[in-house]
């Protein structure tokens, strides 16, 4: 049995948060373009800097997964771009949703 490979695109504080829960059971590539983001992640998953307002490279990088989840803000053409492409893509609400500190 394969390891699924799981993109996610964005590495901020959501991002990143789902980049090292994944990485414990699946192959995990985070896609950013803030270097600065990207370097936190380095040891943990792998990095490639990439902007997602580019449609073609997007597509490009997104054709070698088997899920793509989106940790980017407010990305509403990055939707149906992903559905268009037929990739399996997950979207995780922005962090003032999470409650990371239950009570």
């Amino acid at each position: 049995m394969s390891i699924l490979r799981v993109a996610i695109l964005g590495a901020g504080n959501v991002g990143s948060l789902v980049a090292y829960e994944l990485s414990r059971d699946f192959e995990v590539w985070v896609a950013s373009r803030s270097e600065s983001s990207l370097a936190k992640l380095k040891n943990i998953v792998h990095t490639v800097k990439l902007d997602a307002s580019n449609t073609s490279a997007l597509r490009d990088f997104a054709k070698g997964f088997d899920i793509v989840v989106n940790a980017l803000p407010g990305v509403q053409l990055l939707y149906r771009f992903m559905l268009f492409c037929g990739h399996r893509l997950i979207s995780v609400p922005p962090h003032r949703f999470l409650d990371l500190h239950p009570p």
